[in-house]
Order: C-alpha cells, then structure tokens, then sequence
C-alpha cells in the first residue's frame, strides 16, 4: 500500500471539488486496499491500528459510510440541494473514486493482459489460439512443450483453442478446464463463483474445492461455488456470451443481478437502496457502449426512481 501520508498530485482530483483532508484521503486509500480482492488479514489488522490512532481517522472511516447514508437521504427532485449542502461529501466521493481507480490502474502491471472496465480485447497466442477478454479482466499466460496454461485472474474470457498434441488448460481460482481444442468461456466473479459455458466441442472441469469433476458438452454451463459440488446444467451461448456482440441479454433475472452485471462495464456505483425494487425481475437487451441511456430510462418501464449523481447512479 502506498505511504497514507503523501499528497495527491492534482491531477488526481477532478477539476472544481474542494480538497480533502488527509485523514480522509488515507481513509480512501484503506478503502482501496479493503474491496479490493486481494486485502490480507494483516492489512484489516492494520486498518484497526491505523482507525484507533487517531480520532482525525476514525472520524474519516466514519465518513465513508456516512456518505452512502447522506445520498440515502436525497431525494430525487433534490439535485440542487445535494449540490449546495453536499458539496463536501461530493468531493470526498470524487476523490475516494479517483484512488480506487489509481489503486486499480497501480496493479495491472502484473499480469500479462488486462482490459479496464468497459473494454473489450482479442489475442491471437502464437500456436493459434483466440483468446477474447471481457470488461475489466486480467490474465496471464504460459505456453511451453508440454502444455498451453491460461490463469484467469479476474473477469471473463472467451477462449478459441486450436488442436494441439499439448493440452489448453485455464485455471481460475480452484477450478481448471482442460481442454484440446474447442470454444469456450471462463468467467470469475466477484465472489468464489466461476462459470464455464461451452461453445463448441467438450471440456474437462475440476473443482479442487469440493473435488467434483464434470465433462460438459456444447451448450452446457458449469457453475463452481466456494467448495459446493459443481452444478452442471444447459446454456445458450448466444445469451451467455452477447458480451462479444457489446450486449448484454438479461432474462428473467432482479434488478440487483443485472446492476451488479452492469458494474463490470461502467466505472462508478450503481446503488439499490429498496429491497423490494431490488427483487424487480427484469428482462432487457443492453448496449454494453450506453449503460446510462439503458438505466436512465428505467423508470419509464418499471416502478423504479432514479438520480444520478456524478459516477454514482442510485435506484429506490
């Protein structure tokens, strides 16, 4: 984690939002390290120490959650009275966006290929093979005289195997796929949930969380969960995989699935304070290139009120 006391450049605030205390950037950049995916538990030990050594800083930990209790508050015919008396939670949000984008832009030197959020890129590995990679995802590769091996790190891929006497193995926390040659994807969830959806010809799947195996088929779908057995069921590659035609098809699923899909692709928050708006089933053709237009003309099909509010979009 990068020293909590340093300055931010001035580049790293947006023009026009006021500064921010110190205390409050440090209390952004722990908020970096902590959703981040990767925090380890001396980092949330440290976070404690840090929280207690001062009440400057735990006052700054209090106004984060405070800010989401704030926009909670606002109603939406209440843009301007947000911008007058809110200016100073705006610019706290401002500048804690700008450092979960620098803390994530800081990390992607380490692995071989990476799409930020909202892009779409195609790799052709030297032996043949297609790779595609979805939004906001990251993976390394090796290749040698034994075997093809892909790490899926985060995110979503497509993978186009050519046939090869060495296997093409993908990896993705505790699941592997091995294949020959075939179309498939991998796709790595926030959580500890994978999917894998077979496209074309056969792969073979082993959870070494909960030691299933399963060989899925053409038009078949493998969903691994935190040491569950593997559940194995059918799939429609033309829905699954829309993310490379830049769609997202939504069938039957809450709204809450579908924000928490759409936040791989846009940068900001999509927030859903009604539990009840939340459990909404929603059925939608997205345009991956114009997220806003599809959720600003929400309330129109659905019971739904919105505002947005700078990178922050929030449904009740």
């Amino acid at each position: 984690m990068a020293e909590s006391g340093e300055e931010p450049s001035a580049d790293e605030l947006p023009p026009g939002t006021t500064r921010t205390t110190r205390a409050q950037r440090e209390a952004a950049r722990w908020l970096a390290r902590l959703t981040s995916g990767e925090a380890t538990e001396s980092d949330h030990s440290a976070f404690v120490r840090w929280r207690a050594e001062h009440s400057e800083h735990a006052r700054a930990a209090e106004e984060l959650a405070a800010l989401w209790l704030h926009l909670d508050r606002i109603k939406p015919n209440s843009r301007l009275r947000l911008r007058r008396s809110g200016a100073r939670y705006l610019a706290l949000a401002a500048s804690i966006f700008a450092v979960l984008c620098g803390f994530r832009a800081w990390h992607q030197w380490r692995f071989d290929y990476v799409t930020a959020v909202g892009e779409h890129r195609n790799l052709v590995l030297r032996e043949g093979s297609r790779i595609e990679l979805n939004s906001d995802t990251a993976l390394d590769v090796r290749i040698d005289e034994h075997e093809r091996h892909v790490s899926l790190v985060r995110g979503e891929a497509y993978f186009d195997v050519v046939h090869d006497s060495r296997p093409f193995i993908v990896d993705s926390g505790d699941v592997q796929v091995r294949d020959i040659g075939t179309a498939f994807s991998v796709r790595r969830d926030t959580g500890s949930e994978v999917h894998i959806t077979v496209e074309r010809g056969e792969v073979e799947v082993d959870d070494g969380g909960s030691g299933s195996h399963a060989r899925l088929k053409a038009g078949q779908v493998a969903v691994s969960d935190a040491g569950h057995d593997l559940q194995v069921g059918p799939a429609d590659p033309s829905v699954d995989l829309a993310w490379r035609r830049g769609r997202l098809i939504v069938v039957d699923q809450t709204l809450a699935s579908v924000a928490q899909l759409l936040s791989r692709y846009r940068h900001g928050y999509i927030l859903i304070t009604d539990p009840a708006k939340a459990d909404l089933r929603v059925n939608a053709v997205v345009n991956l290139n114009d997220i806003d237009a599809w959720l600003l003309a929400l309330p129109q099909v659905e019971p739904v009120e919105l505002i947005k509010v700078g990178p922050v979009i929030w449904i009740r």
